[in-house]
């Protein structure tokens, strides 16, 4: 893993660098895989501390915060 996961509901977020940084989701039950990953390293993002908060999920790495929808990452306006 790579920083600290969230509990949402009955599913667990784990952060995890490797070849690709990505988020798996897993059934806090089980421990089985809900879904496929959530690709990190394809929008420029690292692993790091998660967070949810009002259905948004929250990336804290080294240097930034990412916030994304279920649509993808939302973009910070210039001067924000």
């Amino acid at each position: 893993g790579m920083g600290r996961g969230t509990i949402a509901g009955k599913a667990i977020y784990w952060p995890v660098r490797g070849d690709a940084d990505e988020i798996f989701v897993l059934d806090a039950a089980t421990g089985r895989q809900l879904r496929q990953p959530i690709g990190l390293s394809a929008v420029g993002v690292e692993a790091g501390n998660l967070v949810i908060v009002d259905g948004y999920l929250i990336v804290a790495t080294p240097d930034k915060l990412v916030v994304f929808s279920t649509t993808g990452p939302i973009q910070p306006k210039e001067g924000t």
